[in-house]
């Protein structure tokens, strides 16, 4: 019997816990067993209205009995007048029965209800019917931008936001930048991305797009967001229809691991679009030149031609995973003609104290960059006396009749073992600030980890770099811009520029990402290109499965760096429909160049030079044989080893590698049209 009131009783609490309808089952329950105990006890008091009952009928006529006692449980008022019936102490003890187990119980359990509701929606517990929705799986720094971009597309779909933060306090941010009648289509959902169950209650099979974003400060940040990818990718796997799928990775590293995939992500039902935050980040100032109102100063300022005699110098102050994005995306744009008319190359500084260990994992993490690259490192004795240590390429992979002992790489590289404070780093920023204008666009990048120390750093600078404002001061500054305001505002700091706001770290929807698919176009016509594709044809070939995300990455690199390629021909792209000869011969050269440091930056290595030579000669033999057997070593080793021939100088390319090049720059002014 204890053990039947205890599963009772549990029974219950569980139901109130619950809510919604199992309080109503099992108030419902009661009100069944409260009756059938009233109609026992009046069948052994022999209850009978009838009797009493003016104009009523037969006392055996039980239908009265029933319809008295169903109007006292439901009704309490109905016991005045019951002094004209019998039984009326019986009568009040059934209206304290009702009032009891069905008005006050009824009363509470629709309070109750209610109650739960409110804090359920308040929680973001309660999911509805999504449908043709808008899923955005977390509530990072990068959601702001995000809901902005969506609404200025006029949008009218539901947005539906999952979040293990505070559902109310994501609701309290959006409030602060989101319009009302925007704000009503969105619905803030307390879970977990990867808990399927809570996935499923999204309907993320039903929705129009699906963004991937993940919280701030999660140690595990990319590796949640790529399980949430694979499971979304699994289960959607038949679904009708497609839609796009965008996935934010935070770390440098996860982004390059990705791009070893044998495919771009994409399937039948989902077109993944990632998106590296920090490198999305440095691309807004360094290809864009506008975040968010915010106008950056150029590298290259307006443009290096072939006649100039000024190379980009950046000085990158820490080496920090914003460092290397910085680094790595100058690398990826600065190709300037003036390095096959004066060997005029872009040099990248890093400045930090105790780099070697540093300086170390950087070399083995772009080893086959490195051993192509010339580079130094440089710190000062006690004295002041500097120590230099210069890095050459290896000697096997020279061409002697197309490069000196530098190799043909147009980037160089410098590594600075002292802070920003140390008198013999001052000194020597103060020599690269005379050269500004008249060798070298000197820049700088203060990227170290603390958002306050970077801003400390910058204004630390010798006052030289802010005497000539065409100095651009980069400094990284994840939370919010709005500490650099007082200083950058003056005119004495009016050089030094914020960057790599997390709000603004994602921008899925670029115009540089149209560009990059119309490049893969014109690649895959090479020889053969006649009218630009557009629209759905030219998704259905980025998203190809056969494309992969590694040649995803060489299209938006080879984008990137169209601004910088105008600017190095001074041409107007608005104003042109066409570029000469001359034009197309020199960006040719250039665009090959960038494509070297770009994939030796993606992991791609050389092939020495006389392996380079045997391959070539065999792939221009007459023997068929020889031609077809050359071509197979090729395209193992590009596979199989990640080693590439056409990684060389370019006057040692075969025709049909240069027509690559060719190709694309010739149809620049169709990559960018509107």
């Amino acid at each position: 019997m204890k053990k039947l009131w205890r599963k009772l009783r549990q029974g219950l609490d569980r139901a109130i816990y619950e809510g919604r309808f199992k309080q109503f089952i099992w108030l419902s329950g009661v009100l069944i067993l409260a009756f059938i105990i009233v109609l026992l006890l009046a069948a052994v008091f022999r209850f009978d209205l009838a009797a009493a009952s003016p104009g009523s009928g037969s006392s055996s006529d039980s239908a009265p009995v029933l319809v008295r006692l169903i109007e006292l449980l439901l009704d309490p008022g109905a016991f005045v007048g019951s002094g004209s019936y019998n039984y009326v102490f019986f009568q009040l003890f059934v209206v304290l029965v009702g009032a009891t187990f069905f008005t006050s119980f009824l009363i509470g359990t629709i309070g109750n209800l209610l109650s739960r509701r409110v804090d359920s929606l308040t929680d973001g517990r309660y999911t509805y019917a999504f449908e043709d929705h808008i899923l955005i799986l977390g509530a990072g720094s990068a959601l702001k931008n995000l809901l902005s971009q969506i609404s200025d597309t006029g949008s009218k779909c539901d947005i539906v936001i999952q979040t293990t933060q505070s559902p109310e306090n994501v609701r309290d941010q959006i409030r602060s930048f989101m319009l009302k009648p925007c704000e009503k289509d969105i619905y803030v959902i307390y879970g977990s991305r990867t808990d399927m169950a809570a996935l499923a209650d999204l309907r993320f099979k039903d929705a129009r797009e699906i963004y991937i974003l993940g919280e701030d400060d999660e140690p595990q940040h990319d590796g949640l967001n790529l399980k949430c990818w694979n499971q979304i990718m699994e289960e959607c796997k038949g679904n009708p229809g497609v839609k796009p799928c965008y996935l934010m990775l935070d770390r440098i590293t996860s982004h390059h691991a990705f791009a070893y995939k044998k495919d771009n992500g994409s399937t039948p039902e989902l077109r993944l679009n990632v998106i590296s935050a920090v490198e999305n980040a440095v691309q807004g100032v360094l290809v864009s030149g506008e975040v968010r109102g915010v106008k950056y100063q150029k590298l290259d300022r307006e443009g290096i031609g072939k006649d100039s005699d000024v190379n980009v110098h950046l000085i990158v102050v820490g080496m920090t995973q914003t460092a290397y994005a910085f680094a790595t995306t100058a690398a990826h744009i600065c190709h300037f003609p003036n390095f096959r008319t004066k060997n005029k190359k872009t040099k990248i500084t890093f400045i930090q104290k105790d780099i070697r260990e540093e300086m170390d994992f950087w070399m083995g993490h772009y080893s086959n960059l490195m051993d192509l690259s010339y580079a130094e490192y440089r710190k000062w004795d006690a004295s002041g006396t500097p120590q230099v240590k210069k890095f050459y390429p290896k000697p096997e992979y020279i061409n002697p009749v197309c490069s000196d002992e530098k190799g043909f790489l147009d980037i160089e590289w410098e590594f600075i073992d002292a802070g920003v404070e140390d008198a013999n780093v001052r000194n020597y920023i103060r020599e690269c600030v005379k050269k500004d204008g008249l060798s070298e666009y000197l820049s700088f990048a203060v990227c170290g980890h603390d958002a306050e120390a970077n801003v400390a750093a910058a204004m630390y600078l010798p006052g030289e770099v802010y005497e000539n404002d065409s100095i651009p001061v980069f400094v990284y500054q994840p939370l919010t811009r709005f500490v650099m305001y007082p200083a950058s505002e003056t005119s004495k700091y009016s050089n030094m520029y914020p960057f790599g706001m997390r709000g603004d770290c994602f921008d899925p929807k670029q115009e540089r990402m149209l560009w990059a698919k119309r490049i893969k176009f014109i690649y895959d016509m090479s020889g053969k290109y006649g009218k630009m594709e557009e629209g759905e044809a030219l998704d259905e070939r980025w998203y190809d499965a056969g494309n992969k995300y590694a040649l995803q990455l060489s299209n938006i690199y080879a984008a990137n760096s169209i601004p910088v390629k105008f600017r190095s021909i001074g041409v107007n792209p608005e104003a042109r429909t066409s570029l000469s000869a001359d034009e197309i011969a020199i960006l040719a050269e250039t665009e090959h160049d960038r494509w070297n440091v770009e994939k030796l930056l993606n992991g791609f290595g050389a092939l020495p030079f006389a392996d380079r030579m045997d391959i070539l000669r065999g792939l221009a033999s007459p023997v068929e044989e020889e031609r077809q057997a050359a071509k197979k070593r090729k395209d193992m080793l590009k596979k199989e080893s990640f080693r590439h021939v056409d990684i060389a100088p370019y006057g040692e390319l075969a025709p049909g590698s240069r027509q690559y090049d060719t190709d694309i720059v010739t149809n620049l002014l169709d990559v960018i049209k509107n």
